[in-house]
């Protein structure tokens, strides 16, 4: 490839004296165009004469080589040019000067003209190397070669860069060729471990402005997978099955620079340091997906120097459910080794103190004086002055740092950095004692955790024989403040650490009432968030001009055993209240709800209304109905209603109406003042009015039932029901009962009762079926706060198989 630039041309002509007898009149450049490294021959100027001449030429090229003199014979033409030929040996910028004089009158006329050209870079010639290379091995040699007709440089103008065909690049190095020319060498390790052929890219550029490429194959053979890196950090497997903890130490890397004050961990291999344990040096985990993680350590000491540690964990096994890539992070104490020195112990405890150390040596007075680190209730003590000690004294029931500002963790989160002279740890007669308060700091799953932090140390006596014994715990009270676009408010949050794990943070619930997100009143605010598997789920009620607002939605893994997967979606509702709105004579709407859940095992689809008798004054209605329906699909498809009836902001009944796409229907009704639910004692004065019932199409039966009745000092109960059975009804009157059954078998009318008798109804209400013979399995709900239910299966040509579930699984 060659490149040109023509140059841009000037002309100067100067006349001498005599010029009136001039034997020239005018001279002109003649544009001309170069290459580095290329020979020009052309025309560089033309002049016009009045005589023969002949003529004297001069050209000075302008890149300081020598110039070139020659003489133009004459001819009968009046105009004349110029020829010259030059090689520039390197690109840039030149003035050419002409002069033409006349030899015959040397001292009348003389004429010069002046060009300005742009010489541009040698086109470059290169050739690619064959590579042959293992798959996971380093590959390091030469890839491509090169030649520069311009050899007035040297590797300095050059530059190279390499696309490896495996989505990676990287610069390449070049060097001077001992058969001429360059070459360009290039490092990198193709992925482990298949064979794969790569078309490997190499450009070079010449500082002058020329460039080329070359693209060959790169033959990659199978490779094997390399053991594991043993990582300068203490780690208890680099070979862990998934859901198995793994505890990474790097307290063997703190004693240098006067100690680390921060450890940043990235233990999945993405890049990002999203641990940072600050000062303790030891953190735990369970992986949920196989695979081969590389481990990054970023330290930071005392004197401001970082160091950065690697190490690889290869993990297998299957996928943990609700995991992620990790999952059950925690920060245990990270001594591995036994107290050093023989004055020295490992732990104490006193009063509600239980205490973990590097080293508890005993001092003057029952004391002991902790060197190295210590751990109190999970609580982390760093003495920012490595010389100074935290004493703990049994006798006194204290713990003092002796004046020396001392750092509070808990886990990732620091609670304060102040002097520690805490009392009364010996518990009073208690288990527990509140320490003073700290400032809290730092942040709590990304959450800055700030203002005052109230902590509570705590001794736990397991008397559980299979327990983890009796140890301390320290609960932290704080404050959470949310993100700028949540409105920037501050929650109160409250967890609890221990010696063995410190601070776990996999779960975070955040619950606002009636605070202010930026513009909005919030009447409620919700938030979980679960960090094994990063899935977020929220709800929130706002009011919006006289109204209230509100909805919620959440997030869940497409696959459930994949839950670093994508998401979809799981719930999602909105509700509109205090609408207030007269929709016909005396009837008003005060809200609207609808929304789903989504499977498995069932899609639900519900909504509601609230209607009053009259407007709401002062959020209270003579009468209000809150009515409520879900649709859950599956086989049958089943619809359900329920309402509930207010007056004057008491319950005073419920209804509710059940309907399936096999044919059955069951419905209840309650009116009840004061309001009780079944289970519940009967309140000692009453009204009373129920009904309830069912129709089973496929089997024939129905049944519908009522109850009413007063107790006010004289109790009075009416009971009657009617059924594919019979019509029956009682009266009870207290001291007694009468009642009588009409059965539709006989077509006879039953009597019983009186004095002390009993008014049973039994035997006239059938059983409503679930499931038929030879039929496909299924599925009959109990509905809440039944108290007795009755079933007959039977099977046909073997026992019937069936299955009880609870509330608390299977029975």
């Amino acid at each position: 490839m060659r490149l040109v630039v023509a140059g841009a041309v000037a002309i100067a002509a100067a006349s001498f004296p005599g010029a009136a007898s001039a034997a020239m009149s005018t001279i002109s450049p003649v544009a001309f165009a170069s290459a580095a490294a290329q020979p020009f021959s052309g025309t560089v100027a033309t002049f016009t004469a009045t005589d023969s001449g002949p003529f004297d030429v001069s050209i000075n090229w302008g890149d300081g080589s020598t110039l070139d003199n020659e003489t133009i014979s004459p001819t009968k033409a009046a105009s004349y040019d110029v020829p010259g030929s030059h090689t520039y040996g390197h690109e840039g910028t030149y003035q050419v000067k002409v002069t033409v004089g006349d030899t015959t009158d040397k001292d009348a006329t003389q004429m010069t003209t002046t060009s300005t050209t742009d010489t541009s870079d040698a086109s470059l010639s290169a050739g690619a190397v064959p590579v042959a290379a293992t798959a996971g091995q380093a590959f390091s040699g030469p890839i491509a070669t090169f030649t520069d007709p311009d050899t007035s440089g040297g590797t300095a103008v050059y530059s190279a860069s390499i696309d490896w065909g495996d989505g990676t690049n990287s610069p390449g190095g070049v060097t001077a060729s001992q058969s001429g020319g360059f070459t360009v060498q290039g490092a990198h390790t193709w992925p482990c471990c298949a064979a794969a052929n790569f078309t490997v890219t190499v450009t070079i550029r010449d500082s002058g402005g020329a460039s080329t490429s070359v693209a060959d194959k790169a033959v990659v053979g199978p490779g094997t997978t390399p053991p594991p890196s043993t990582p300068p950090f203490l780690v208890t497997t680099t070979a862990p099955t998934t859901g198995r903890r793994v505890t990474f130490d790097a307290t063997p890397l703190d004693a240098v620079h006067g100690g680390a004050i921060d450890h940043r961990w990235d233990l999945n291999g993405d890049g990002i340091t999203e641990r940072d344990t600050h000062h303790a040096p030891a953190v735990k985990i369970a992986y949920g997906q196989p695979g081969s993680y590389t481990i990054t350590l970023v330290t930071t000491y005392r004197d401001g120097t970082t160091s950065t540690f690697h190490g690889t964990e290869t993990v297998t096994g299957p996928v943990t459910p609700g995991c992620g890539i990790y999952c059950g992070t925690s920060f245990p104490f990270h001594v591995m080794t036994a107290p050093s020195g023989a004055d020295c112990q490992h732990t104490l405890h006193f009063g509600v103190v239980d205490a973990v150390g590097d080293c508890l040596r005993p001092v003057a007075g029952g004391a002991f004086e902790a060197d190295g680190n210590l751990r109190v209730n999970g609580l982390d003590f760093y003495p920012d002055n490595p010389s100074a000690h935290v004493i703990l004294d049994p006798t006194h029931d204290t713990i003092s740092s002796g004046g020396a500002q001392v750092t509070l963790q808990g886990g990732e989160v620091g609670l304060g950095d102040e002097a520690i002279d805490w009392t009364g740890l010996g518990g009073g007669g208690t288990n527990r004692a509140v320490v003073p308060n700290v400032l809290g700091s730092g942040s709590l799953e990304g959450f800055p955790f700030v203002g005052s932090t109230s902590l509570t140390l705590t001794y736990v006596l397991d008397s559980t024989p299979a327990g983890p014994g009796n140890h301390g715990i320290t609960t932290i009270g704080g404050y959470v403040m949310l993100p700028d676009f949540l409105g920037g408010i501050s929650l109160s949050i409250g967890v609890g650490i221990d010696n063995s794990d410190g601070l776990t943070l996999d779960q975070l619930h955040v619950s606002v009432d009636n605070a202010r997100l930026k513009f909005l009143p919030v009447k409620m605010l919700q938030i979980d968030y679960d960090q094994s598997g990063a899935r977020w789920s929220g709800s929130l009620e706002v009011t919006v001009g006289t109204y209230d607002v509100g909805g919620s939605i959440g997030l869940r893994p497409l696959n459930p055993s994949d839950p670093g997967g994508d998401l979809t979606l799981d719930h999602l509702s909105i509700l509109v209240d205090d609408l207030n709105v007269s929709i016909t004579a005396g009837i008003f709407l005060q809200q609207i709800n609808a929304g789903f859940t989504l499977g498995p095992p069932h899609d639900i689809f519900m909504g509601g209304v609230q209607l009053t008798e009259g407007p709401k004054i002062a959020d209270t209605a003579l009468i209000q109905l809150n009515g409520e329906f879900t649709v859950t699909t599956g086989d049958p498809l089943e619809f359900n209603l329920a309402a509930e009836l207010d007056v004057l902001s008491f319950k005073v009944g419920t209804a509710m109406v059940d309907y399936r796409t096999n044919g059955h229907l069951s419905f209840d009704a309650h009116v009840r003042v004061p309001y009780w639910d079944d289970g519940q004692p009967v309140p000692v004065a009453y009204i009373r009015a129920d009904v309830d019932g069912f129709v089973d199409g496929p089997t024939g039966t129905w049944l519908a039932e009522g109850r009413a009745g007063a107790c006010l000092g004289v109790c009075l109960d009416v009971d009657a029901l009617a059924s594919n059975i019979a019509v029956a009804g009682c009266i009870g009157f207290g001291i007694g009962n009468v009642g009588g059954a009409f059965t539709f078998s006989d077509r006879v009318l039953h009597l019983f009762g009186g004095l002390g008798g009993t008014c049973d109804l039994s035997a006239y209400r059938p059983v409503a079926a679930s499931a038929r013979a030879a039929a496909a399995t299924r599925t009959l709900t109990l509905p809440p706060g039944t108290r007795l239910a009755s079933f007959r299966v039977a099977g046909q040509g073997a026992p019937p198989l069936v299955t009880f579930t609870g509330p608390h699984g299977l029975a």
